[in-house]
């Protein structure tokens, strides 16, 4: 049927990302299916997009904790 290629939940699954979020970095042109069935509109990946997924999911990511009163910086930078 579709040799190779990842339906939209498993690729998800395997880049630990959602399908939804899946479908909105499609619908911003992030990150855009190999295929599309005409028919059902389900999206199909290849397993070389999931090095993008992981950059992707990497980036929207948390930075981490901040340190207490970690708001924006008001004085001079030195």
């Amino acid at each position: 049927m579709h040799e190779g290629l990842l339906p939209i939940g498993s690729f998800a699954r395997a880049a630990s990302l959602s399908i939804g979020t899946l479908r909105h970095y499609h619908d911003a042109g992030l990150l855009t299916p190999v295929r599309i069935d005409p028919g059902s509109g389900y999206r199909y990946y290849s397993a070389a997009q999931l090095v993008a997924a992981e950059v992707r999911r990497r980036l929207r990511a948390p930075a981490g904790p901040r340190p207490e009163g970690g708001g924006v910086v008001t004085g001079p930078c030195s």
